[in-house]
């Protein structure tokens, strides 16, 4: 019956005698249900809660293995696929009726890092990521900022970045991303000679990486190589950057002094005597003074002299500076 009924049935015998009796049936309606879920759509490891209400007394949930109950009016969902649910919900009467509904998992954005993986210490690198809406970087150790979906880089040492970006149904992605960071290589210079005299040549030698580029090449004999002759004509600061094996590279500086020739004079510059004299001459303009011929002279050290030649005679002096020379 699909309503509260009586039924009567007649019964007649073989003598034409009837009798009849009633039947009574109460039709009970199937209880109501109102199914609703907080979230019908959610992001991978995401949850939901579900509800249902009516004129049911008790509520049976499944699938159960990813709800925390599967009995009450509400429960909370796990699903790790998109799932329906149903529920059966029995009034006092023990009448029952169901209800569906479903709950989809949107996929979780793919990220990807595009961007140098491997710089030498002190570079910076741009690093940008792809695939979601917003972006947080972490951990900030030589980032230039936090967010966003383009970083400056600049590690001291490698360091791996973790990125989760979030998409506008705010379902979250992660990658991380590895910066190698290379050593420089340690650079040293020596010289021969630190301090040199107008013409003379100092050795500059480089050490600590496979190739070397020399600057202030007007004054060297080659700007390359881990050797080099320099001969500047004023005091000059050399750099030379040396190459590792792996790409990397340092700078170094040396100064090189130059000090200037001393301007000698000898007095008299020249000087008429007659046969047996001797004419003193005087040299100034330096520290230390070497006279040569040596005929005729008292002395062929000293800033002053007494020449006595017996013939017409040149004499040279040689000085002695600072520089030695």
């Amino acid at each position: 019956p699909q309503d509260t009924i009586t039924y009567t049935i007649t019964a007649q015998n073989g003598s034409g005698c009837t009798d009849e009796a009633t039947f009574f049936v109460d039709f009970l309606s199937a209880p109501t249900l109102n199914l609703s879920a907080s979230n019908s759509a959610i992001c991978p490891g995401g949850n939901t809660t579900l509800s249902v209400s009516g004129s049911a007394n008790t509520y049976l949930w499944s699938p159960s293995s990813s709800l925390n109950s599967n009995t009450g009016s509400v429960v909370n969902a796990t699903p790790s696929i998109s799932t329906q649910y149903k529920v059966i919900g029995t009034d006092v009467n023990g009448c029952k009726d169901s209800s569906y509904t479903t709950i989809n998992i949107h996929p979780s954005p793919i990220l990807s890092v595009n961007g140098m993986n491997t710089i030498c210490e002190g570079d910076t690198t741009i690093l940008s990521v792809s695939g979601a809406n917003t972006y947080i970087w972490s951990p900030s150790t030589g980032l230039d900022t936090t967010a966003g979906n383009t970083v400056s880089v600049n590690p001291s040492l490698t360091q791996v970045y973790t990125v989760i970006g979030t998409d506008l149904n705010s379902c979250e992605g992660v990658i991380d991303y590895t910066v190698s960071v290379l050593q420089n290589p340690n650079v040293l210079i020596s010289v021969s000679e630190d301090s040199i005299c107008v013409g003379d040549i100092a050795i500059l030698t480089a050490n600590g990486a496979s190739s070397y580029t020399w600057t202030a090449s007007a004054s060297l004999n080659t700007n390359t190589g881990n050797i080099v002759s320099a001969a500047p004509t004023a005091t000059t600061t050399y750099s030379v950057l040396g190459t590792a094996l792996n790409g990397c590279a340092s700078t170094s500086f040396i100064t090189v002094n130059v000090n200037p020739l001393p301007i000698l004079l000898a007095s008299p510059n020249i000087a008429t005597i007659c046969e047996g004299e001797d004419v003193s001459i005087n040299s100034t303009g330096a520290q230390s003074y070497i006279w040569s011929p040596a005929v005729g002279l008292n002395t062929t050290q000293a800033s002053s002299v007494i020449a006595n030649p017996i013939t017409i005679l040149r004499i040279y002096i040689a000085f002695k500076y600072s520089c030695n020379h």
